[in-house]
Formats: C-alpha cells, sequence, structure tokens
C-alpha cells in the first residue's frame, strides 16, 4: 500500500520545545500509523534529535543554513529535496522555517502547506528584531502560502492574529506527551520530614525569570529547610552570571545539573516545580512534564502556562517577587501541614495532563489536519 508522505521542515534541532514535539509526533506516528511516512529537513544542523531520528529510521537532511537568510544555495538544495521527495504534506516549524520551507514548498508545487508556530509573545523587549520582522513578514505571506496555522497556544493564535495573521486558518494542537514515561505510582501517605525540594527547568535566559525565582526562593529559605534544583543549558555553577543571582540564604542549597535527558528522573524527586518567565512562553512542556510526573506547579501566567496549571497549582503575574514568594509559602505549608490536600493536588497535576494532552490525542489532530479539507 503507498504511503502517504509527510515532509518537517524545521529551524533546527537542538534540544528546544518545539523539537522535542516534532520528535514525539513522528515517534507516536511511527508507532502507530504505518500509512505514514516522514522526512526530516533541518534548516541548520543534526542537533540533539538528529540521532535519535536516524535510530527511528527516519530520513534526514540537514542544510546548515545561516539564520540571516543569506544561504541562497541551501534555500535551492531545500527546493531540490523537495522536488524530489515530493510530499502530500509539507509541515513546518517555527518562524524561519515557516517562511522559508514555506516559500520553497509553494515553488516547487506542493500545495498542501501548514505552518507550526511555537511563540506566544512577540514584545519587542524580549523577542530579538528578526524574529518580530519575520512574523510581520509572515503575516502577509499567512494569506498565500499556508492551507492551516497550528500552534499549541490560544494566546499564540491571539497574539498572531492581531499582528495580522489571517484568523481563520489558524488550528489549535496542544502538545501531547507519552505518559507511560512519567507515571509513577502516588504514595498514600507521606510524610514530609527532610528538606522541601523546588525545581526549576529552564535554560538560563533572562526571559526565564531566574533572577526573581532566586530572590524569592531566597526570602522562603530564612524559615524553612529548602533545596532548589536548577535544570537546563548554563544551570551550572561555572555560570558566572548565575552564581552572582544566588542570594547568601540559599548558598550550600542549590544544585545545579544542567540539561537532563530524561527529566522525569529528576521530576520524580521535586515537591514542587516552578516556572517563573516573564515572557517568551508558548506552551511549556516542562510544565505538563512536572505535572504528569505528580509534581504541583507554580507558573507566571505567561502563553498557556496557567492554562495548563488549570485549578492544580498556583498562577502568578511575572515578575512578582511578593506574589511568588505568597505561593511558595501556600504550598510548603500544605506540604507540611495537609498532606494529604498536598497527594490530593499531585494527584490532580497528573490526571489533568492524562485527560487533556495525551501524546495519541495530538498525533490523531495533527493527522486530520494534515489530510482534512
Amino acid at each position: 500500500m503507498t504511503k502517504t508522505k509527510v515532509v518537517h521542515i524545521i529551524s533546527g534541532l537542538e534540544n528546544g520545545g518545539a523539537e522535542g514535539v516534532l520528535f514525539r509526533l513522528i515517534d507516536s506516528s511511527v508507532n502507530n500509523n504505518e500509512l505514514i511516512e516522514h522526512v526530516v529537513v533541518s534548516l541548520s544542523g543534526s542537533g540533539v534529535y538528529g540521532a535519535r531520528l536516524k535510530d527511528k529510521g527516519i530520513k534526514l537532511y540537514c542544510l546548515n543554513m545561516a539564520k540571516s537568510l543569506s544561504s541562497i544555495y541551501s534555500f535551492y538544495v531545500l527546493m531540490r529535496i523537495l522536488k524530489r521527495e515530493n510530499p502530500d504534506v509539507a509541515q513546518t516549524w517555527m518562524y524561519h522555517a515557516d517562511l522559508i520551507g514555506g516559500i520553497a514548498a509553494k515553488l516547487v508545487g506542493i500545495k498542501n502547506v501548514l505552518w507550526n508556530i511555537r511563540h506566544s509573545d512577540l514584545n519587542s523587549k524580549h523577542s530579538s528584531k528578526t524574529t518580530v520582522a519575520l512574523a510581520k513578514l509572515s503575516a502577509l505571506l499567512s494569506y498565500f502560502i499556508p492551507r492551516k496555522i497550528i500552534t499549541c497556544a490560544e494566546k499564540a493564535k491571539d497574539v498572531h492574529i492581531a499582528l495580522g495573521y489571517k484568523a481563520d486558518k489558524f488550528v489549535i494542537i496542544n502538545n501531547g506527551y507519552d505518559l507511560s514515561r512519567f507515571r509513577k505510582k502516588l504514595p498514600s501517605k507521606r510524610v514530609f520530614s527532610g528538606p522541601v525540594r523546588i525545581g526549576t527547568v529552564a535554560r538560563f535566559n533572562h526571559q526565564k525569570g531566574h533572577d526573581v525565582l532566586l530572590k524569592a526562593v531566597g526570602e522562603i529559605a530564612k524559615g524553612n529547610s529548602i533545596e532548589l534544583v536548577l535544570i537546563g543549558n548554563g544551570m551550572s555553577m561555572k555560570n558566572q552570571l548565575l552564581r552572582e543571582l544566588i542570594p547568601n540564604s540559599l548558598l550550600g542549597h542549590v544544585e545545579c545539573l544542567g540539561p537532563v535527558e530524561n527529566i522525569e528522573s529528576v521530576m520524580h524527586t521535586l515537591d514542587i516545580h516552578v516556572l517563573p518567565s516573564i515572557a517568551g512562553e508558548g506552551f511549556p512542556n516542562v510544565v505538563a512534564e512536572a505535572m504528569a510526573c505528580g509534581v504541583p506547579c507554580i507558573v507566571t501566567d505567561v502563553g498557556d502556562s496557567a492554562f495548563i496549571v488549570g485549578q492544580s497549582g498556583w498562577v502568578v503575574q511575572p515578575n512578582s517577587i511578593e506574589q511568588l514568594i505568597n505561593a511558595l509559602e501556600a504550598a510548603i505549608n500544605e506540604i507540611k501541614f495537609e498532606p494529604d490536600s498536598w497527594l490530593k493536588r499531585a494527584a490532580l497535576s497528573a490526571s489533568r495532563i492524562e485527560h487533556n494532552f495525551d501524546l495519541g490525542r495530538m498525533r490523531k489532530l495533527y493527522e486530520k489536519h494534515w489530510f482534512g479539507s
């Protein structure tokens, strides 16, 4: 039986949210739908996910194209790849790929082009001039190039419609997760006798709000036994900028792990996960992953973080040290003095992800829109 071919064009394959979603999507499809063939084109290198895709038998092209859009030859190579592969669907991921991949696909005659937008905040204060310019140019081309525009976040849809994107082309598909990775048996009774373990998974970047987090946890640590676990690129004591942010009250109580491949192995050791971002989030995977492990979350109201958490955790305003302190105090008090309530909160966190953000559901929605009207 002839397979339907989908070519994915993505800016790169490093360890990021969109890259992780692409890999999970293809992995699920390979395991559940033998009638679809996937091909991946990275505009840059093979990154973290290249080898994993090849292990799954996925054909991979890496163009090493400069983000300055100056590589005319690489664009020509992309067109040749698309013409040779002759896919039924061209699915692009993120601004650079939406623009470059979308134009290349149209020029070689591919009609079924779908874009994928991951940003939910295009504030010039937090986004580069290049990113904002690409988004504005893409807004004009959204009327002509994509058949559909997929986004993972309600806020992302609203932001881009306000920017001028064609409103009736948007489809929201929430990120999905292989829940078998994250499930664990929640204890029926737990005594919190040791330090409360607070974790944050986020690369070192001003948009992630580490300065606010460290100030808030520093205050909390003055009256509580705390362990703070920092995970992500740049999360190392060798990072002088990070070390300068750590208050004296936390010295000796911060564990920096850097990037971690099997994030669930760390999530399962945490009592609370905090994502203190001030900008730049779409649908943050780490919040859903923590909740899937039964770890309640405190998040800032950035991107779709509040939507993911629902009633299972706490939502505070970005850049508010006071609100973050209050949320941490409420969580710690519940851990210490209301353990039964805390266990119910942990179970609610896990069940919310299971019922709303399952990987199979995400895959089926992508397939529906790839091959639907």
